[in-house]
């Protein structure tokens, strides 16, 4: 069957809406986002998802998570 996303793991960079809150590619905490890949409090986390190609064909490309302090 359809296996995307397959492998998903925390700290791979790749941010799965439905299972991370954040995914920075790495598993430290303190910079915004948690090692359990959870945004953390103050920290505002950015991920962008784009597609490449004609629709049924689409390269979706995955960055990683930008976490910044959030303005207070």
């Amino acid at each position: 069957g359809n296996c995307w996303p397959c492998n998903i793991k925390c700290g791979d960079g790749v941010y799965i809406q439905e299972q991370e809150g954040c995914d920075d590619g790495n598993k430290d905490d303190g910079d915004g986002c948690s090692s359990a890949c959870q945004i953390e409090n103050g920290f505002i986390c950015n991920s962008t998802l784009e597609f490449e190609g004609p629709a049924l064909d689409a390269v979706i490309k995955v960055s990683p998570s930008v976490c910044k302090k959030a303005d207070n």
